[in-house]
């Protein structure tokens, strides 16, 4: 595997774990009406996921 590689794989692994982060404090929010995270911090996670996609297709 060379660096780009190792690169590309390391992005995809970040953008999956921050969807799972996402998606466990949204049932967390949602479902059980029990929040560990402020709103802002929730947000902050979007747009880190967002920039994320968007720079890696």
């Amino acid at each position: 595997m060379n660096l780009f590689e190792h690169a590309e794989n390391s992005i995809e692994i970040q953008i999956e774990n921050l969807r799972a982060e996402i998606n466990r404090h949204s049932e967390l929010y949602y479902q059980n009406n029990a929040p560990e995270i402020a709103d802002a911090e929730f947000d902050a996670l979007l747009v880190e996921l967002k920039t994320l996609e968007d720079a890696n297709p």
